[in-house]
């Protein structure tokens, strides 16, 4: 009776939240499971079926897989770079105790702040090979052999874009780190070093595994967000020159509202779901190791 009663009183307040989340989430993401298996230009209510077409298609489709070999190439090199240079910007700032520390937080911490758009246009002006800061630095400096239309050339595209991502994204994670490594009993560290081990040791074996559970979710956080890169490609490039800094998500916009296919769009979505998924798994279980407590 006293269960009921409780009950009672939490569905009126649950039932809004879950009637727009089924509305504006559940249902059409459900949806697109059908939506896949169809010929749709988007803009009008006649859907043709045509089953397993799209996917079909999907197999073939020389664009989707550059697009998505270059999402694959954001996953492999985000977590090295970006949780590599937090990790030990974040520990020597946590050891490094004085008034400064506080600063040097805000400036780190200062790209996660700015607006995406607007972070993007300003990387568009730096890198700009005429006009730009990079290069107008490198020419002041007596480095014009070092110069390089940075977005224009499809050597350099790509590499340029996973270094603004991890200089854009590794602030969030120095901060994270920060925070998980002030929660770390400091006498740990201090045992170790009484016992003889150095800095890179008492990192390596004491810090690091207690911070495994957040090494752990901030990996398979970048790894996601690897596959739903969009707004940087858009709008720096718009996945060129010559598709070659094209993603899964550019292609996907190219398709869905360029040439009206936005059946096939879906299933691109419907299949990037499932990748992503098994792809995150795979990786969660592989860094899954013994719990460290203190």
């Amino acid at each position: 009776m006293h269960r009921r009663r409780k009950w009672r009183l939490i569905i009126p307040f649950l039932f809004p939240q879950l009637l727009a989340y089924s509305v504006l989430t559940l249902y059409p993401n459900l949806r697109a499971f059908y939506d896949a298996l169809t010929d749709w230009g988007g803009f009008t209510p006649t859907r043709t079926f045509v089953g397993l077409r799209n996917f079909e298609r999907l197999v073939g489709d020389s664009n989707f897989w550059k697009a998505l070999s270059h999402n694959a190439m954001f996953a492999a090199s985000l977590p090295i770079l970006v949780l590599t240079v937090s990790l030990l910007i974040a520990t020597y700032l946590h050891r490094r105790k004085g008034m400064l520390t506080n600063v040097y937080r805000i400036v780190i911490f200062f790209p996660s702040v700015i607006g995406g758009v607007a972070l993007f246009f300003l990387f568009t002006f730096v890198l700009s090979p005429n006009i730009g800061l990079l290069n107008g630095l490198l020419r002041a400096v007596g480095l014009d052999r070092l110069t390089h239309a940075w977005l224009a050339e499809p050597g350099f595209v790509l590499p340029t874009l996973i270094g603004l991502t991890s200089w854009s994204s590794a602030g969030f994670y120095i901060v994270l780190f920060m925070s998980g490594i002030a929660g770390i009993p400091a006498e740990l560290e201090d045992a170790a070093r009484v016992d003889g081990a150095g800095e890179f040791a008492v990192f390596r074996h004491v810090t690091l595994p207690l911070l495994w559970d957040v090494v752990k979710v901030a990996t398979v956080n970048l790894i996601n967000g690897a596959f739903q890169i969009f707004g940087m490609v858009f709008i720096m490039t718009q996945g060129g020159p010559n598709r070659a800094s094209e993603v899964y998500a550019t292609y996907l916009y190219e398709q869905a509202f360029q040439f009206a296919k936005f059946g096939y769009a879906t299933a691109m979505g419907v299949f990037m779901f499932f990748l992503t998924f098994i792809v995150i798994l795979f990786s969660w279980r592989m860094m899954q190791r013994e719990q460290v407590q203190y």
